[in-house]
């Protein structure tokens, strides 16, 4: 139950549901085992974690001490190490997103950091040419290197792959090339954002309150490109997003430290505020709609539970509706063998019914097979028999004992319509609560990475740090921290509406997707606070004026 390739039509649903989607019912029963087996203590400590390793990488970087630029490019020694080990990190992180949203690839840890080396070394040999032969720093230095890192990474990744399997192996390919597009299109944010971020320090006041708008569109653009890239791995849609989320976090940031008025801060918390406002009220109407779906309370054991019941009651279900349930998620995710033989029954019961190629509305019922089973094979998947009737199709596979207690009977399109609206709202709780720890995890990171910056030396290579008083910073990470306070309230909040509503953990929700999905969640955390951060030091050569006034003082110093 790996990557599942689905039909047209099943993708262009996929498509039009976007940000709106579903959670497969296996996610669901990983979700509900996590949760049952995780104490509160380990998921706060999971959740704190999350953001330490990107915060310790870029301090380290920052305190491997600096030369000033004009003393040239052979006389910083340092800027190259720490340019191929920050470099490294980000390879590596490009890496294990390759082994996430290709999992056919199947390299190994050995095969992941040669190439992560190889690629790091290509991108510094090239800015050491260019630094040679034109001038030091390398214009947009960041940039400059990214042509010949991506020519050694990706040719590389696809002879360890092995050019004969992506060639014959159709599923492997379109998982190759989906992952290509991807980082393709997070290329696009390095120049999407730090233009975004020059014209909003062109204005003042006023201007930057309203231009701050701007930046939820871009945000809303780049999330919609990023989801119509994996309709086939829905369950992935949260945690591929991040780096929107990132970028949009940490720029939003970077406006507030450099905003320069009381006016301009505030009104970029304030639209934060109102824009939390709407997602919590739109996760709260989820919530509603399942209830009213459930016609009753939720019983103790909680929503995950109960939903698992009812996809386990060996009453009947509308096989046309629980075709638009996906069953497996992509990808696989571990599970006991009692909940894999509920997701083996299902997919089995889909599978049936699509190949039966029924015409007329059709039922399903998880009731012992008419066709004898001998006693070994009892509790495994079996043959099924269909069985036509005038008006519905019956499909009989084996009895196994429903793994949940039901609370309540209920009838079939109402289960149906519960279960549906319950997977829903988990799908918008990971992608709410993903959203507002990002938001406010990296805008303390920031904060904290300010504070530390300001007192080393290579602070003064950074034209937002050289000339800040004590006052100044003070009064910015003053900004960051409240804004970063207010996401973490929504947090709470929402924790606190699902266990009050659902008996429903949401940081245990938050602890498992950092838990899974870890490679693609992490690997963005590192590549882009590493490369956000450091984007404007003096060393890495930017200059949207374009005029490199160090580069035209080199050529006449040649002359």
């Amino acid at each position: 139950m790996g990557f599942q390739s689905r039909s047209p039509l099943q993708a262009s649903k996929g498509l039009k549901l976007g940000l709106h989607g579903h959670y497969s019912i296996e996610r669901l029963c990983a979700l509900h085992e996590y949760t049952k087996t995780k104490s509160y203590l380990h998921v706060t400590i999971v959740c704190v974690l999350m953001s330490m390793p990107p915060l310790l990488s870029v301090v380290i970087l920052e305190m491997m001490p600096l030369h000033d630029p004009s003393a040239g490019w052979n006389n910083n020694t340092v800027f190259w190490i720490r340019s191929f080990v920050g470099i490294f990190i980000i390879s590596v992180g490009v890496v294990f997103q390759l082994q996430a949203m290709a999992p056919a690839a199947s390299l190994n840890l050995r095969q992941c950091l040669l190439l992560s080396i190889v690629a790091a070394s290509s991108y510094v040999a090239s800015l050491l040419l260019i630094a040679e032969y034109v001038a030091f720093p390398v214009p947009f230095t960041l940039v400059a290197g990214v042509p010949a890192w991506a020519l050694c990474l990706f040719p590389g990744m696809a002879l360890a792959i092995g050019v004969a399997r992506l060639k014959h192996d159709t599923t492997l390919r379109a998982q190759f090339l989906r992952f290509g597009n991807k980082i393709m299109l997070e290329s696009n944010f390095m120049v999407i954002y730090p233009v975004y971020s020059l014209v909003f320090l062109s204005l003042s006041g006023a201007s930057q309150f309203f231009f701050m708008f701007v930046l939820q569109i871009i945000k809303l653009i780049l999330k919609k490109s990023m989801v119509k890239l994996i309709p086939d791995m829905e369950d992935l849609v949260p945690v591929v997003v991040i780096s929107v989320d990132l970028f949009n976090a940490l720029y939003q940031s970077k406006c507030m430290q450099s905003a320069g008025s009381l006016l301009a801060t505030s009104g970029i918390i304030a639209v934060d505020a109102v824009q939390n406002l709407f997602v919590l009220r739109g996760l709260f109407r989820n919530m509603e709609e399942v209830m009213v779906a459930g016609q009753l309370s939720v019983s103790s054991k909680g929503l995950l539970a109960h939903v698992l019941a009812l996809v386990d009651d060996p009453d009947t279900i509308a096989v046309d509706a629980l075709l638009g349930v996906r069953v497996a998620a992509s990808p696989s995710l571990r599970l006991p063998d009692q909940q894999k033989k509920l997701i083996d029954r299902l997919h089995t019961a889909q599978q049936i019914h699509l190949d039966s190629e029924i015409s007329p509305p059709a039922m399903i019922s998880f009731k012992p097979a008419t066709v004898p089973i001998a006693p070994a094979r009892a509790t495994s998947m079996a043959s099924a028999s269909v069985s036509p009737a005038p008006v519905t199709e019956s499909v009989k596979l084996d009895p196994t004992a429903p793994m949940f207690p039901v609370k309540a009977d209920i009838s079939c399109a109402e289960k149906t319509l519960f279960i549906k609206k319950t997977l829903q709202l988990l799908f918008k709780c990971e992608l709410v609560l993903l959203v507002e720890y990002i938001e406010s995890a990296i805008s303390l990171l920031y904060a904290i990475y300010l504070l530390i910056l300001y007192h080393l030396p290579n602070a003064k290579y950074y034209s937002e740090m050289a000339e800040v008083t004590p006052s100044e910073l003070q009064s910015a990470v003053l900004g960051i921290v409240v804004y970063a306070f207010l996401e973490a309230l929504s947090l709470i909040a929402v924790h606190c509406v699902l266990r009050w509503k659902f008996n429903m953990s949401a940081l245990h929700q938050m602890a498992f997707v950092f838990q899974t999905d870890w490679l693609v969640i992490q690997s963005a955390f590192m590549a882009w606070v590493i490369m956000i951060l450091q984007f404007t030091l003096e060393h890495n050569g930017v200059d949207f004026s374009f005029r490199f006034k160090w580069v035209h003082n080199a050529t006449d110093t040649s002359v």
